[in-house]
């Protein structure tokens, strides 16, 4: 039995798939499929936080709109959209680094990690008359409302981003 010589015919492939994609050693590239799929996915993620989802009812406070108006989604360095506009009012941040390949969901308040981290009451410590009449005013506020999304809602946002990048990359 000889040696026999093994050829390596995957990494020409996956180095054309990588370019295709806009995969490479630096940032995904703004054009790429893959830059496109990072941002439909984190978009569609800020919207289930902030509306809820199917696998998932929660959703952050909203007493003012000031902590739902400041969501920001960032695909590496770039701010692709913030919950602004849909709340009139809030600061959402349009300065941050996710890092190479990532995307950042998060909230620009003074107190949206107590929001997310305490634990608390819908409607106070002491819910109004009406709130207590009618429970379901205040819809499923509660804390965790971005943990819990990533977790739920983890399956159905890696089927975005897959059906996103085959879509762009042609593949």
């Amino acid at each position: 039995m000889g040696l026999k010589i093994v050829t390596n015919t995957l990494s020409t492939g996956l180095n054309k798939y990588f370019r295709i994609v806009g995969i490479n050693s630096g940032r995904a590239s703004k054009g790429g499929a893959h830059y496109k799929a990072m941002r439909a996915g984190g978009v569609q993620l800020l919207n289930w936080i902030l509306n809820g989802s199917a696998s998932e009812s929660r959703v952050p406070p909203i007493m003012t709109g000031f902590l739902r108006g400041s969501g920001s989604v960032f695909v590496e360095n770039d701010c692709v959209l913030t919950s602004r506009g849909n709340y009139g009012i809030g600061d959402p941040s349009y300065d941050h680094d996710a890092g190479k390949d990532a995307i950042a969901v998060g909230f620009n308040t003074a107190y949206a990690a107590k929001m997310h981290e305490g634990t608390w009451v819908p409607g106070g410590a002491r819910p109004s008359k009406q709130a207590q009449r009618n429970p379901g005013m205040t819809g499923d506020v509660g804390n965790k409302f971005v943990e819990r999304h990533l977790i739920a809602d983890g399956k159905a946002f890696l089927e975005l981003y897959a059906m996103t990048l085959k879509k762009e990359s042609g593949a």
